[in-house]
């Protein structure tokens, strides 16, 4: 029991160390031609989220946020990223992917490669439909 809940702090720890680092170094958003980035701060969420749960993915998911809203706010790549300076589309769409990546792989975890697969693509799709679900 204390073994697991170390573990998670642990893994938990190293996945938050390596969205900090893909958001102060600006490797986890992607300058796209329509003025906004795009990220890959969606693949320490889901990794979180299968391997310790749905609360280390709501955690990490929580940075992913909290970098995005900060991104925006000081250095926006185009006019579309300003929209990201409210919490509302910066921080609350991220928070879902976690749960939901670890709902999909709950769900698919009998197949192993297919499941991760799916898995990873829900959690990217999460991200992408609440973000644009909340902009329309």
């Amino acid at each position: 029991m204390l073994q697991d809940r170390t573990r998670k702090i642990v893994v938990g720890g190293i996945l938050s160390a390596v969205s900090i680092f893909l958001g102060i170094t600006k490797w986890g958003f992607l300058p796209w031609i329509t003025g906004t980035s795009i990220t890959i701060m969606t693949v320490p969420v889901v990794i979180g989220a299968v391997l310790e749960g749905p609360v280390v993915g709501l955690a990490v998911g929580l940075i992913f946020g909290v970098f995005s809203l900060i991104q925006a706010a000081v250095a926006p790549n185009g006019p579309g990223d300003v929209t990201f300076t409210n919490p509302l589309y910066s921080v609350l769409p991220r928070l879902f992917i976690g749960p939901v990546a670890w709902l999909v792989w709950r769900a698919l975890q009998r197949w192993q490669v297919p499941g991760l697969i799916v898995t990873g693509i829900a959690g990217a799709l999460t991200n992408t439909v609440l973000v644009l679900g909340l902009l329309g």
